[in-house]
């Protein structure tokens, strides 16, 4: 994990049947490198109130910095990266993006 940010709401909003969750995701860097490609994801958990879907109850945003050891001899052409990050480098952050918003927002 490159960066993080976990922010709660002031005051507690109303929750009367559960929380709705809106998660972004983006590709901020995709580099090439010798026989190595990078890749900066970033991902955004909100959970708004049902209540008040205006009233943010927690934010937390995630950046993470992957590397990928590339097969001898391989150079992936540009369609193939752009797939490989909108697909694979996600999916690879995911399991720790969900542990980290579990960790950080029990306490809120």
């Amino acid at each position: 994990m490159k960066s993080f940010s976990a922010s709660c709401a002031d005051e507690e909003p109303e929750v009367a049947h559960g929380l709705q969750l809106d998660l972004k995701h983006s590709v901020c860097r995709a580099v090439l490198d010798g026989a190595s490609a990078h890749f900066d994801v970033k991902l955004e958990i909100g959970a708004l109130a049902d209540k008040d879907p205006s009233k943010e109850v927690f934010k937390v945003e995630c950046l993470f910095d992957l590397t990928y050891t590339l097969a001898a001899a391989y150079h992936p052409q540009p369609a193939e990266l752009e797939a490989f990050q909108k697909g694979n480098a996600v999916f690879h952050c995911w399991p720790y993006m969900r542990e980290f918003v579990q960790s950080a927002t029990q306490p809120m």
